[in-house]
């Protein structure tokens, strides 16, 4: 997943990553990725996550709640037209407006049930509440879809070294990763540039963007990576 990287590059990202470990709750993408499985090793070893203790533990809806069928709960507490808006791929704008209006108890039994809906689960990361948040988010990290959904969550929404960091990982898409470089190429984020030159997933043409770059380590790694590919048949999408 990592084979671009070098020594001096992971003392960067674990170096620049140290100055967001001690921010507020809302700012603490580490923690949040790290309880997500979502880190790779090499930052958790450099900023000895595994032994800081987070204090932080939110409350779930009762086991009863959690283990009763989320249709007869919907129909119970009236939110059933949640239900209905999530399987309709025609009303994409609707159903945010309709989980803002929801009550915070309501909500927080969307993000803890297994049996919600992706998409509900994908509204709720952008919910008022830290806490609806966090849980909706460990309730997508449970499937490949949902761990996916996060990268790009992630990619698209936090500070550029968390987001080189997000990068790294190993189901980040070929479409997330053109779409990241359409950001950033003409930026100064040569970290996240160069998450995505070293990414074995990146398309060719992205890498031929990267081969050019300004700075010297992204310009390399997508060249090795190029190297690579014109002596195997095998091409990323």
């Amino acid at each position: 997943m990592m084979s671009g990287f070098n020594e001096s590059v992971k003392k960067e990202l674990i170096d620049r990553a140290e100055l967001y470990h001690n921010g507020s709750e809302d700012s603490n993408y580490l923690d949040q990725l790290f309880q997500l499985e979502l880190l790779p090793d090499f930052i958790i070893d450099g900023l000895n996550l595994n032994g800081r203790v987070n204090n932080i533990r939110y409350l779930k809806p009762s086991l009863s709640l959690l283990e009763a069928p989320l249709k007869k709960l919907a129909k119970k507490n009236h939110f059933w037209d949640i239900l209905e808006i999530a399987t309709d791929c025609n009303k994409p704008g609707l159903l945010g407006k309709q989980l803002s209006e929801c009550s915070h108890e309501t909500r927080l039994l969307l993000a803890a049930h297994s049996q919600t809906p992706r998409v509900i689960l994908q509204g709720l990361l952008y919910d008022i509440e830290a806490q609806i948040r966090t849980i909706a988010a460990q309730s997508l990290a449970q499937t490949s879809e949902g761990v996916g959904h996060l990268i790009a969550y992630y990619a698209k929404t936090s500070p550029p070294v968390i987001r080189a960091i997000i990068l790294l990982h190993s189901q980040t898409s070929p479409s997330l990763l053109s779409t990241i470089i359409e950001q950033v190429q003409y930026s100064n984020s040569w970290l996240v540039k160069y998450a995505i030159a070293q990414h074995p997933n990146t398309p060719i043409s992205v890498l031929k963007t990267l081969a050019l770059d300004p700075h010297p380590q992204v310009q390399e790694v997508a060249k090795l990576q190029l190297q690579g590919y014109s002596k195997s048949s095998i091409i990323p999408a």
